[in-house]
């Protein structure tokens, strides 16, 4: 649609990689836009979150292995995994020893 085409930048650019915070247990501010933003989490201790808006939040397993845990569900979180909460989670808990990314609307 061209609202997804409107949202892609198709200029070729040299500082395409961005520089970001790595403290551990907490929400590391990575890349924000009008679209979406991103952070970067490195969990090295449960960490409860707090999940403001009304969007879906997406966790990325980027490294280590580790859980997302929502009340009494807990879901394994590593490398390669993706995980979708829905909007209507406001508290979760992440566990173990795992990098990832958290993207929200």
């Amino acid at each position: 649609t061209e609202l997804a085409l409107d949202a892609i930048d198709f200029e070729r650019k040299d500082d395409f990689r961005k520089s970001y915070s790595s403290t551990e247990n907490t929400i590391n501010p990575a890349v924000a836009s009008p679209y979406f933003t991103t952070d970067y989490l490195k969990i090295t201790q449960e960490t409860p979150l707090t999940l403001s808006g009304d969007s879906f939040h997406i966790y990325i397993g980027v490294a280590g292995k580790g859980s997302l845990q929502y009340g009494d569900m807990e879901l394994p979180l590593e490398k390669g995994q993706t995980l979708l909460v829905p909007a209507s989670c406001k508290e979760i808990r992440l566990k173990g020893m795992v990098e990832v990314l958290q993207v929200s609307c």
